[in-house]
C-alpha cells in the first residue's frame, strides 16, 4: 500500500478515535449545564452549584483529552517525504536564542559547532531541542541554574556503518566528504533537581512525569523519542538527584 494512502487511513482512524473521545463527555457537560440552569431558575442554588462542580470536573477532563488529541496529531504527522537538508547549527543557535528570555537568571552555556548540515525534518528537530531546553529551564533554580548546550560531530557509534546509517557530504557546509564514521551529537545538561533511578527507565513512557512541577500531560520526552527514532538516532538520559541531568542525542543521517 502506498505510504500516502496508509497515512490517510491512519488519519481517518485517528479522527474517528478523537470524535469518539469527545462526543459523550461533551453531551454530559451540556446536559449538566442545562440542569444547572433549571436548578437556578427554581431557586435551587446549592443543587446548581453541585451540578456545576461536576461540569467543571468534566471540562478539566476534556481539556486533558484535547491535549492528548493534539499530541496524537503531532505524532501521526511524521512523514519521511518532508525531509530536507538544513543547517542544524543555525537551528540549534536559534532555539538557544529563543530561550534567552525564559532563563530568568539562569546561565546558559552554548558550545555549538558551526556549519553542521543535516538531512531531516527541521521542524521536528527544532521541537526536539526546544522540548529538552524547556525541561532544563523548568527544573533548574532561577538564580543558581546552569544549562549547557553542545552540538558537535563525533565518531559514529550508532548501528553498522555498512548499512548506510552514517554521515555523508551533506553533513558539513564545506561539502567535504567524511570517512563514513561520523555522527552528530547533541547534548543538553542542567544542574537542576535531577531524576531518580527508579524513574529513569520510564521517562519515555507516554504521559509519564518524573518531576513534580505542573505542566503538560507528560508527552515531551515521549515526542522527543519519536522524533529521534524517526531520524534513526538514539536518545539517552543520565541523571543524579540534586546534581545534574544530561540528555544525549546522537543522529546519523539516512
Amino acid at each position: 500500500m502506498p505510504q500516502t494512502t496508509q497515512h490517510a487511513i491512519n488519519l481517518d482512524d485517528l479522527f474517528a478515535d478523537i470524535a469518539h473521545k469527545f462526543k459523550t463527555p461533551l453531551a454530559v457537560c451540556l446536559n449538566n449545564i442545562e440542569l444547572a440552569q433549571l436548578k437556578i431558575a427554581h431557586g435551587q442554588i446549592a443543587e446548581a452549584r453541585r451540578v456545576l462542580d461536576r461540569s467543571f470536573r468534566s471540562i478539566n477532563s476534556l481539556s486533558f483529552t484535547c491535549s492528548q488529541a493534539i499530541d496524537d496529531c503531532r505524532i501521526n504527522s511524521f512523514r519521511q517525504s518532508d525531509k530536507q537538508v538544513f543547517n542544524l547549527s543555525d537551528c540549534a543557535n536559534q532555539a538557544v536564542q529563543d530561550f534567552q528570555i525564559l532563563l530568568d537568571g539562569r546561565k546558559l552555556i552554548s558550545g555549538i559547532e558551526p556549519n553542521i548540515n543535516f538531512y531531516g525534518h527541521q521542524i521536528q528537530i527544532t521541537e526536539l531541542i526546544l522540548n529538552i531546553l524547556d525541561n532544563a529551564v523548568k527544573f533548574t533554580d532561577a538564580k543558581l541554574g546552569i544549562i549547557s548546550v553542545s552540538l558537535s560531530v563525533i565518531p559514529n557509534l550508532i548501528g553498522d556503518p555498512g548499512h548506510g546509517r552514517v554521515l555523508d557530504s551533506r553533513l558539513r557546509g564545506n561539502d567535504k566528504r567524511g570517512d563514513g564514521n561520523e555522527a552528530i551529537l547533541l547534548s543538553i545538561s542542567d544542574n537542576g533537581s535531577g531524576i531518580s533511578k527508579d524513574h529513569l527507565a520510564r521517562l519515555f513512557d507516554r504521559h509519564f512525569q518524573s518531576r513534580t512541577k505542573t505542566g503538560s500531560a507528560g508527552l515531551g520526552l515521549y515526542l522527543c523519542q519519536k522524533i529521534v527514532k524517526n531520524h534513526s538516532g538514539t536518545i539517552e538520559i543520565k541523571s543524579e538527584i540534586n546534581k545534574e541531568t544530561c540528555v544525549i542525542v546522537t543522529l546519523p543521517p539516512d
